[in-house]
């Protein structure tokens, strides 16, 4: 006779063990499943989906780029041989409106933000500007927004070019606008910035903000240099722009005419207000001196050399400190200049007509004052008279025809005296001194031309006898 409970014990190992081969065979199947699932999705760029498999059941998850990406995604997963059921439950992307990308970076960092469609775009965006410039650190802070424009991609690596030309800058894509800010990293970069301003290449249906700027490169501290050597000035450092920058050599040449000018400034921003009054007021106040070294850093000044005489050297600092614009402050260790050999009577006359064929001594219109700008000619003149200590000198003044003759010697008159005194200030004994006025009766031109006119008023120095 059979015994049931000895049949039931006998086959309870069996169901276990069947148990056991049926889910180690349904998890082999669910990973197939999956596997094959997952293949289809990346090979057609579905990196959003993610599956998940329940026996024959197959879950789809995730946030679809587009309702045609989710479509997509759906028909894959019916594709796959041995899926029996599907649940959709992905969502769709939301749209961005505005459509917006921004990337900003400063001298190590970019910092990406705003909306892109996808990962891979994303990624794309990442990895350009990686390669734009191997020293940024890339921070990705981008979203995903569905109604981005076509070519979006594209035009981002556009603007993201751009922005590896400068030192520090934004650029933001909104819709199918480009608009980049920031100060260019040097003047090549400047230069090519401004010509994609101009003339921007953008994929098509893209445009250049209005408002899109590249400033001049940033000079952080702004500064200027000049220094007098011998017959050469050298000009250093940054000029704000290409017009201060010929401006600045037109009054360097007028300052110093007899000298070379080496004018090795580069454009730049980033110059404190009033800049080119400053460096008027350096120029001015280096023409004084022999030789010598005029920075400005920012608003600071700093002035070191030689000058002729004592005056010159107390009066450097002084004139300077009163012509520099508010806000600047300046500096001076200004020594006294070993004269030159002594020259005798011949020699020392050369030596005046060498400085008066290339200076003149001006003076205000109708005026025995001298002008300030003249005071280096005076130096020049002081540095000679030094040269020569046992010779007196005769100061001799003229004039052009224009006006009354007595008028005009009463004028040259007093104009040989202004120089005279001048000279005693600076430390020329009076009594080596003599000023004599001839008015328009020595001309050496003609009177008819205004050429000739500025010849006759001049100022001539005569070295009329030594002391022995």
């Amino acid at each position: 006779m059979c015994r049931l409970s000895k049949w039931i014990w006998g086959l309870l190992p069996l169901l276990f063990l069947g148990l056991i081969i049926f889910w180690v065979k349904s998890g082999a199947i669910e990973d197939d499943l999956a596997s094959r699932t997952n293949a289809e999705r990346r090979d057609e760029g579905h990196r959003w989906a993610r599956v998940k498999m329940d026996g024959r059941e197959l879950t789809l998850t995730g946030i679809a780029p587009t309702e045609a990406d989710s479509d997509q995604m759906v028909e894959i997963a019916r594709s796959v041989w041995g899926v029996r059921t599907i649940v959709d439950n992905t969502e769709i992307l939301a749209i961005a409106d505005p459509y917006v990308l921004s990337a900003e970076r400063d001298e190590k960092n970019l910092v990406l933000t705003g909306f892109v469609p996808n990962s891979a775009i994303q990624k794309r965006i990442v990895d350009t500007a990686k390669a734009a410039n191997p020293d940024w650190r890339v921070k990705n802070e981008m979203e995903f927004g569905r109604g981005a424009p076509e070519n979006f991609a594209d035009a981002v690596e556009n603007g993201i070019g751009q922005l590896a030309r400068m030192s520090n800058g934004v650029m933001t894509l909104n819709g199918n606008v480009l608009s980049i800010q920031g100060a260019a990293s040097d003047m090549e970069n400047y230069d090519a910035a401004q010509a994609v301003m101009q003339y921007p290449e953008l994929p098509v249906g893209y445009t250049m903000s209005d408002d899109s700027n590249v400033s001049r490169p940033i000079a952080n501290p702004f500064i200027w240099s000049a220094k007098l050597n011998g017959d050469t000035i050298v000009l250093t450092g940054h000029a704000p722009s290409d017009a201060l920058q010929a401006e600045i050599l037109e009054l360097a040449t007028e300052k110093f005419p007899t000298s070379q000018i080496d004018d090795q400034t580069a454009i730049a921003g980033g110059e404190p207000g009033n800049w080119s009054s400053a460096v008027a007021a350096i120029l001015s106040q280096l023409s004084r001196l022999v030789e010598g070294e005029a920075t400005l850093t920012d608003t600071n000044i700093e002035i070191s050399g030689e000058a002729v005489h004592q005056a010159a050297a107390d009066s450097v600092l002084q004139n300077l400190n009163n012509a520099l614009p508010q806000g600047y402050a300046g500096s001076a260790e200004i020594g006294i200049a070993v004269p030159g050999e002594p020259a005798d009577l011949f020699a020392c006359q050369d030596l005046f007509n060498g400085v008066m064929e290339r200076e003149v001594i001006l003076f205000d219109v109708g005026s025995e004052r001298i002008s300030g700008d003249s005071l280096r000619v005076l130096d020049a003149i002081v540095s000679v008279a030094l040269r020569c200590p046992a010779g007196k000198i005769a100061i001799l003044g003229h004039t052009d025809s224009d006006g009354e003759a007595d008028l005009n010697r009463r004028l040259s008159e007093a104009r040989a005296g202004a120089v005279r005194d001048t000279m005693v200030a600076f430390g020329i004994d009076g009594n080596r001194l003599t000023a004599i006025g001839y008015g328009e009766s020595r001309p050496v031109a003609g009177n008819d031309t205004p050429e000739g006119k500025a010849a006759n008023r001049r100022i001539e120095f005569r070295v009329i006898r030594i002391q022995y």
